[in-house]
């Protein structure tokens, strides 16, 4: 996801700040930060809840929320709110769970999922691409004494051999995987697939007709 963030100006808010590593990679790419969280800490500018930020409509440039919509008890409410705070072309960059194994959270999301509801909330253009295998957080979680460089080598001999007998499993099968047919899928796919988590881009329009309001939010 750190790839991503291009080089810009203006505040950035830091949803889910925690104690701030994220203040020198933000401000490096020339953003004013600013980092909240909901744990008063000395590292924060503003301690908030997420569901109710304490900005002014269109006061924002960008949000940068690294492994946090996981961890919201409404995220459609929570997006709904980045969305509101936003300037008109903003943009939302972001982290989130798929097969990480539960860590105190409580909505994972798919590909699919997390296209959805960010587009309900009123976001376009939205890119979003998988990150690690689904292996890097099984032996970060259950193998913690495997040093860092062995699990690197274990993820990078594994997931590519994973993938490509998967992908050869798939095709052979000739059945139809989320409305193609499986002799058409490629590594990309199973990629996508079996991704611990996954990072996105998404832009508030830059003319706003009628605001979508989420269900939840409806009266």
């Amino acid at each position: 996801m750190m790839k991503e963030l291009p080089k810009g100006r203006g505040i950035c808010l830091d949803l889910g700040a925690g104690q701030g590593r994220m203040r020198q990679f933000i401000s490096d790419h020339g953003y004013l930060w600013i980092g909240l969280d909901f744990r008063r800490n000395r590292a924060l500018t503003v301690v908030a809840d997420a569901h109710q930020l304490p900005f002014r409509d269109g006061a924002l440039n960008t949000v940068f929320m690294n492994a946090v919509l996981e961890h919201l008890h409404h995220p459609h409410k929570a997006l709904y709110e980045i969305h509101r705070v936003l300037k008109n072309c903003g943009l939302l960059y972001g982290w989130v769970a798929f097969l990480e194994p539960y860590h105190d959270s409580y909505f994972h999301f798919s590909f699919r999922g997390l296209e959805t509801i960010l587009e309900d909330c009123g976001f376009v253009k939205a890119s979003i691409w998988p990150g690690p295998h689904w292996l890097n957080s099984i032996i970060q979680n259950f193998f913690p004494f495997i040093p860092d460089n062995l699990r690197d080598k274990l993820v990078k001999t594994f997931a590519p051999m994973h993938a490509k007998v998967g992908l050869r499993y798939l095709r052979r099968s000739r059945t139809t995987v989320d409305g193609a047919p499986s002799e058409n899928l490629t590594l990309d796919y199973i990629y996508r697939k079996f991704a611990e988590g996954y990072g996105f881009c998404a832009s508030k329009p830059s003319q706003i007709g009628e605001r979508l309001v989420p269900k939840e939010l409806q009266a």
